[in-house]
């Protein structure tokens, strides 16, 4: 019955006067009723693909209902990317944005995805083998500054994007040991020749990431598309303003991204709710 309630809400969204109220639902409906708990669909994506989602997890939810998780996000990645192209997805979580860019890269190009969290990497096998692509390499690992092991603070299932290297609000109470790689290193050792274009969302452990591909950066020169949020690096030891000098410094520009997947220059302070960021020469 739940699957056949579901199945009705995806239809009532397309309608544009529930879509504008798809947050006031879930958080007044969906979630205290817990009406998809344990639901697990095979949904259309992005017109070519398919991916295997929980209904009850924040970001699957979102693609089930909305057909995206960051449509903007995933519009720019479409403009940026071309055949041949490079695309490092660095928190690729249960691959929305990894699936999009090997159909975009083509056979001549190449997806690298790092994903540590068990639940998410497991989905995101799943999610290449139900299309199968075969210009994706997963990763079972946190991109860090220096190859080490690290602990992570998972996030509850009800949004796993969330889970950290940091405490924060919505631990699950478990944590996972995780192999991390220095980003350089990885490059060389792989024998990687490009790099087009480089998506950072790791929880406020961006700086981390950032300061192991310094090489590779001064290297390949790679656009980076990232987000910055304030409330991300509450208990980092870095800020957004780190990572923004960090990439000034190299020589890179700020540019938002609007809800359309247009790049603004930063310096346009008229909208104080850009989190998307893309970083290029």
């Amino acid at each position: 019955m739940r699957g056949i309630i579901a199945s009705l809400f995806k239809i009532l969204f397309r309608l544009q006067f529930l879509r504008k109220r798809y947050y006031g639902i879930v958080f007044r409906i969906i979630q205290p009723f817990k009406l998809f708990y344990g639901i697990t669909r095979i949904a259309k994506y992005n017109s070519d693909l398919k991916m295997r989602l929980d209904l009850d997890e924040w970001v699957q939810q979102h693609i089930y209902f909305l057909g995206y998780f960051d449509s903007a996000g995933i519009t720019l990645i479409k403009n940026r990317l071309k055949e041949g192209n490079v695309f490092i997805d660095i928190g690729a979580n249960v691959g929305s944005y990894t699936l999009v860019a090997a159909k975009h890269v083509g056979e001549t190009g190449k997806v690298i995805a790092f994903e540590p969290v068990g639940t998410a990497y497991d989905r995101l096998i799943e999610n290449i083998s139900l299309n199968n692509i075969a210009n994706i390499e997963p990763e079972r690992k946190a991109v860090y500054n220096k190859n080490q092991n690290l602990e992570l603070h998972i996030a509850s299932n009800k949004n796993l994007g969330m889970s950290s290297i940091y405490h924060h609000d919505t631990e699950s109470g478990l944590i996972e040991k995780v192999g991390a790689i220095r980003f350089d290193d990885y490059i060389s050792d792989h024998s990687i020749d490009r790099i087009d274009l480089i998506k950072i969302d790791i929880e406020g452990s961006e700086m981390f990431a950032l300061q192991g591909m310094k090489e590779s950066l001064e290297k390949f020169k790679p656009e980076i598309f990232i987000e910055l949020k304030d409330e991300a690096f509450q208990h980092s030891d870095y800020s957004v303003n780190h990572v923004v000098e960090f990439l000034t410094r190299l020589g890179y520009k700020q540019y938002a991204v609007d809800e359309n997947g247009n790049l603004i220059p930063d310096l346009d302070k008229r909208r104080k709710d850009y989190y998307n960021f893309l970083f290029k020469f």
